[in-house]
Order: structure tokens, then sequence, then C-alpha cells
């Protein structure tokens, strides 16, 4: 079909040629036809003009001299008959020559019609071919495309199977790396409460061992983790915030600074993998806040060794000036780091019983107050088990804050101490009526620790301590 509008279109082309050297020629035709009629008018005047001058016709001026003499009738006659057949002939002519001019001129519109049809025909023949030229160039590219897809798919699974064949043991290595990760997860006791001394005090040497094989295990897959597996992604942050908690409380037992800055190194990895998590804020701002309270045991220490060597009379030796400004930027890095997992996620008991720990060792105790308290309010959408890992804490916390805020100068000291033992009573009751006995022993073994320190319960009066002994005695006796 495209041969056969290639041929119209070459066919329309030459006639429209043709058809332009006819109408250019009519048109050179017309011009000729005029300058002869022109020339034929001026044959005539100028023969008429002759036979005045010889006599045969009057002249147009009268009364000149030289005047020819008046015609005869006979004359006259002649004369009319001669102008009579000149004048026939002349119309004659003039008729046939516009006859000419008129067929002409209709010839040059028929050309004219014509040469717009084949032009409209040129124009159709050439849409018509482009339409086809475009139709056929998109079926090809459809045809290209397909023959690419077909070639990369088999590409692509002859990959693949050669991949298989060359290196069988990747065929289930997604599957392999998930077990095993989840398989690690179960060997580090995450849910242990790093944050107490005696957690790494009760593993055994064989749980330790297996905790640091599996640390250099975790290490090993990092390479094998990719950032598009949002699950596998998931348990790598995990196991690093385990690995930082297990460091975490070995730094609390041994209270070796290189502990607590692994422990920092794995929660920072943990953060890189999950930024938005607020547990590895939350872990971070306790490592700060456990390194600052060993510092200042530290600091404390050696005061006390300083001044008992003084009253003894020993020579004293040079002692270097405590770490006050690392003291300081210690608490300043825990405060942001738990602010940060506050702000993330305004639940985390975890971080608020810390946050509020940090604003004790400022004596803020409004402020420590305030987020216990609100920390406390949200209790209901607490789970069981966080329930027994923070509740306990924050309630035993709150009632030393209002201790301590009793011990301070201008404070209603007996509303206070009512005021502590009167949140311990509150978090029992609740504790019992959670019937989470776990909970309520963890509580009374706090509450009977804190009575044996001489620390914040050591101004609560021996009112306030019979209440606390009652309400150990008979939540114990309940539970």
């Amino acid at each position: 079909m495209s041969r056969f509008y290639k041929v119209l279109l070459w066919i329309t082309n030459v006639t429209s040629v043709v058809c332009l050297l006819l109408v250019m020629g009519s048109v050179i035709h017309l011009g000729w036809l005029s300058v002869e009629t022109k020339s034929w008018q001026q044959a005539i005047d100028q023969e008429l003009a002759g036979e005045q001058l010889n006599g045969r016709l009057p002249s147009t001026t009268e009364g000149g001299p030289g005047a020819a003499a008046p015609l005869t009738a006979e004359q006259k006659a002649e004369l009319q008959q001669s102008m009579a057949g000149a004048r026939t002939l002349l119309l004659a002519e003039i008729h046939a020559a516009d006859a000419d001019e008129r067929a002409i001129l209709d010839r040059l519109i028929t050309l004219v019609g014509v040469f717009s049809a084949i032009l409209g025909l040129c124009a159709f023949a050439t849409v018509k071919l482009a339409r086809e030229d475009a139709q056929a160039q998109q079926n090809r590219i459809k045809a290209d495309l397909e023959d690419f897809k077909a070639s990369s798919k088999t590409d692509l699974e002859n990959f693949k199977t050669s991949i298989w064949s060359e290196l069988p043991e990747m065929r289930n290595l997604k599957d392999s790396l998930r077990d095993l990760m989840l398989d690690l997860d179960r060997t580090i006791p995450r849910e242990a409460d790093w944050n107490e001394e005696l957690s790494y005090s009760h593993l055994n040497v064989l749980e330790r061992e297996r905790i640091l094989i599996a640390e250099s295990t975790v290490n090993a897959l990092q390479i094998f983790v990719s950032r598009n597996s949002s699950a596998n992604v998931a348990t790598q942050a995990n196991l690093y915030r385990t690995l930082a908690r297990f460091y975490f409380g070995r730094f609390r037992a041994k209270k070796e600074e290189e502990d607590a800055e692994r422990a920092d190194i794995y929660a920072r990895k943990a953060g890189e993998l999950e930024p938005n998590n607020s547990t590895t804020d939350r872990l971070r701002g306790s490592i700060f806040l456990a390194q600052y309270r060993i510092l200042k045991e530290k600091i404390a220490e050696q005061a006390k060794a300083k001044q008992a060597g003084a009253q003894s009379g020993a020579p004293q030796q040079v002692e270097a000036k405590p770490d006050l400004e690392r003291l300081e930027s210690l608490l300043t890095a825990a405060v942001d780091f738990l602010e940060d997992a506050m702000e993330k996620d305004g639940s985390d008991a975890g971080a608020a019983l810390n946050l509020a720990l940090a604003a004790r060792y400022r004596e803020q105790f409004d402020k420590a107050i305030e987020i216990s308290e609100k920390a406390i309010a949200n209790r209901g959408k607490m789970s069981d088990q966080r329930v027994l890992k923070y509740l306990p804490s924050l309630y035993l916390n709150l009632a030393c804050y209002h201790a301590r805020r009793a011990d301070k100068p201008g404070s209603d000291s007996q509303k206070e101490r009512k005021a502590a033992v009167g949140v311990l009573s509150a978090g029992m009751q609740y504790l019992q009526d959670r019937k989470n006995s776990g909970a309520v022993d963890s509580l009374c073994t706090k509450i009977n620790n804190e009575k044996g320190r001489d620390d914040a319960f050591k101004n609560l009066g021996d009112e306030n301590i019979a209440a606390l002994d009652a309400l150990i005695a008979t939540a114990q006796k309940k539970n």
C-alpha cells in the first residue's frame, strides 16, 4: 500500500509541475495576445491616417487651408458603404478576440482547479505516507522492545542459573542469614536490665563466652545485610543494641571505661541503621548517665581518701584535679540523648526514668518529680513486662525526690515526707491491682534497700518509716 502512495505522490508531483507550466504559458499567451491586439489597433489607426493623407477620407480639420472639395452623393454613398464594411469587419475581429480571451481564461480557471485538486491529492498522500511510516516505526520499536525484554529475561535466568550452579551455597543465603540472626537474637538476653550491676554478674562463664562469640558473628554479618531488607536491618540493629547493653552491664559491674566506650560504639551503629528509633537514644543516654555516676563516685572516693589521709597525718601525694568538666559533659550528653528519646516516643518510661535521675543529679527536684509523674500517668499503656521493669523504680525514685526536696531549705518538710510515703502506697496498690506479683516484690525490695541506706530516707522520721514497714508487710502477705 505504501508503494502505491509513493507512486501516486510521484505522479501528482509531476502533474503539478506540468500544470504550473501550463498556467505560466497561458498567462504569457494572454499577454502576447494583448500585445498583438494593441499592434493591430495601431495598424488600423495608421491606415486611416494614410487614407486621409491620400485624400480618400475627409480631414477631421474643417475650414483649414487645403481643405478637400465637397463630396458628391455617390462618393458619400460609397464612403458610407466602405465605413459600414470596415465597422462590420472590426466588430467581428473584436468579438473573435474576446471569445479567444474568454476561452483562454476558462482554460486557465480549469487548470487552477485541476492544480488545486492535484495539490490536495499530494497532501493526502503525504499525510497517509507519514502516518503509515509512523505506524511502521512504532511497530518496529515495540518489536525491538519485546525482543529486548525476552533476551534480558533469558540472560538474567541464565546468569542466575550460572550463579546457582557455580555457588550453590548462595542459593539459601537469605534464609540462612535470617535464621542465624534470629538464633543470635535468642542467644543474647535482650530483656535483661543491664542497668543493674548484678545483671552481668548473674551471667555464668558459658553465657558470657557465647555472647562474645555471637558478637564476632554479628560484626561479620554486616557485609551480608542489605539496607533494602528492612527485616534484616531491624534484626541487626537489635543485635547491636543488645551488645551495647551487654557491655553496658559489664561496665556497671567492672567499672572499666573501655566497656562503656564499646557499648556506645554499638549503640551508635544501631542508630545509624534505625535513626528514628527512640530505644537507641535512650540506651546512649543511659550509658553516659552511668559514666557520670561512676566518675562521680570515683571523685567522691578520692575526696574521702584525701580527707582520711589528712586526718591521720600521713604525707599527701600530689593528685590530679577531679575531671569536673568531663563530669558535666557526660551529664549534658545524657540529658540530650534522653530528651531526644522522649521527643521520638513520649511514652518511653525508661527514658523518663533516667531523665528524672539526671535532673535529680543537678538538684532540680521539681523537674524530676514532674517527669516521673508524667511517666507514671502513662502506666495504663505499659505492658506487664514494662510495668515490672520500670514502675517499681519510677515509684521509688519519685518518693526519694519528695524526701530529698523535704530536706531543702524553705520546703514543707512534713508534707513532702508524707507525699513520699503516699507515692509508695499508691504504687503498691496499683501493682497489686495489676496482679503483677513480680513488680510488687521488686518494689518491696527497693524500699527495703533504700531504708538501709543513709541517703534519701534518712530524715523520713519514725512514723513514716513505720508506715513503710507496714506497707511492705501487707504487700508481702497479699502477694
